[in-house]
């Protein structure tokens, strides 16, 4: 139980991560965006081109990897809840038998 807390904590730090690097991503694109309608030149505007689509390329990475842990996360949150829900059910169980009497002849 506690392995699968340790994996949903490292899960959604690396979504934290991810969506910070997809943010470093979109305010990079915002400056070129900038620089180019500030310069305008036609080399410039290959360039930069250039890394706006490298820049899409890394956020649509980022936002799939994103949706990969947040499916395992999920996936996850479902085995801890089976998980509780068996426990619940031994531990019934487990009160049955404890008050079961064996009769004696």
């Amino acid at each position: 139980m506690e392995k699968f807390k340790e994996k949903i904590t490292q899960l959604k730090l690396e979504i934290d991560t991810a969506n910070a690097r997809a943010d470093q991503a979109e305010q990079k694109l915002s400056e070129l965006t900038a620089a180019l309608s500030s310069k305008g030149t036609f080399i410039q505007l290959i360039f930069s081109r250039n890394n706006v689509m490298s820049v899409e390329a890394k956020i649509a990475g980022y936002q799939s990897k994103i949706a990969m842990l947040q499916d395992e996360i999920a996936r996850t949150e479902d085995r801890i809840s089976e998980a509780k829900q068996q426990q619940a059910e031994n531990d019934a169980l487990q009160g049955q038998t404890d008050s079961y009497v064996v009769p004696t002849s």
